[in-house]
């Protein structure tokens, strides 16, 4: 029986997995931020309002000039199994709402 629970396990693992990378806010949204605005800190990014076909990804920075922390909103769409940047839809300054953590600052 253990071993029915450990293979039940490792198929959802590869679940997580697979929804992790298909998600383009975890890996090309911080790879195109940083290649637009290399100075800034990046201390998280997330995903909202996600379809099929686009999704939000917000991105929460600091720039090295204020110390205050950042949010922008960008949109991505899926033309055909590709993720590819459509446009900003929003940028709004904020306070930070809980201290970041410092184990996931830059990733």
């Amino acid at each position: 029986m253990s071993k029915y629970y450990f293979f039940l396990f490792l198929i959802f693992m590869a679940v997580l997995y697979y929804v992790f990378l298909q998600d383009p806010c975890n890996i090309l949204v911080k790879n195109d931020f940083s290649a637009q605005n290399p100075t800034y800190k990046i201390f998280d990014v997330g995903s909202s309002d996600g379809s099929v076909d686009s999704v939000k990804c917000h991105i929460y920075y600091e720039k090295p000039e204020d110390k205050e922390m950042h949010q922008d909103v960008w949109l991505y769409t899926n033309s055909g199994g590709d993720w590819s940047f459509a446009r900003a839809i929003a940028t709004d300054m904020r306070e930070p709402e809980v201290t970041p953590d410092p184990g996931r600052i830059g990733r």
